[in-house]
């Protein structure tokens, strides 16, 4: 989505938000071979949102409970988002749709409620994870750690390998991102970059330079 804005500034366009969207879908479409929102939507937007298909109203702003924040911790191992998708099943028992579906309206009015228990108990995942886990190295342990020093929430960023712990304040963000990343090391050799933030408000939008040179 980033890079929709950028191009469209660099060409002196004028895009809608609307323009963007598809331009990013069809970026999203070469990328993994399926032309979803779910990444997209929040990238342009910002906040959370709820993306849905074959829809007039395609992205669906929710609110965003105060202090929601974020620690993404992103392994250096690569994991495709094309090969993260072919794991998934083609259909899904009733009784668990019927459950994921129920977490899903849980979900939204937890956050129109700001019901943190409400919002920890939505937080499921019984489609995705159960096949992706197995690909993150340590992820039950990192889902315990996360836990443990008060997540409110933890699962796959996206397609994986990044993995996110849902928290109540960035300082809590910390701590957990902290305790993710401890765990992790436990299990592999490999890198991570940890990154802690609160719910952006804003999407992707160009701003000002400081005028400071990096060298």
């Amino acid at each position: 989505m980033a890079a929709a804005v950028a191009v469209d500034a660099l060409l002196e366009g004028d895009a809608s938000p609307e323009d963007l969207l598809e331009c990013a879908l069809a970026g999203e479409r070469v990328a993994s071979g399926s032309a979803h929102a779910d990444n997209i939507g929040p990238s342009l937007q910002g906040g959370i949102v709820l993306a849905r298909r074959g829809s007039a109203r395609p992205l669906v702003r929710l609110p965003v409970p105060e202090g929601l924040s974020v620690a993404v911790l992103h392994p250096w191992i690569e994991l495709r988002t094309s090969e993260a998708r072919s794991v998934l099943p083609p259909s899904v028992l009733l009784e668990v749709g019927v459950a994921q579906w129920g977490d899903t309206a849980a979900l939204v009015a937890g956050l129109y409620e700001e019901d943190w228990d409400l919002i920890a108990d939505a937080l499921t995942d019984r489609i995705a994870e159960p096949v992706r886990a197995d690909r993150i190295p340590g992820f039950a342990t990192m889902r315990r750690a996360a836990n443990d020093v008060g997540a409110v929430g933890f699962g796959i960023s996206g397609a994986g390998p990044s993995v996110v712990g849902f928290c109540r304040s960035p300082e809590d963000a910390r701590t957990v991102g902290e305790a993710m990343q401890e765990a992790f090391g436990a299990h592999s050799d490999a890198k991570t970059d940890l990154y802690v933030s609160p719910v952006a408000e804003r999407g992707a939008r160009i701003v000002e330079s400081s005028g400071v040179e990096v060298g």
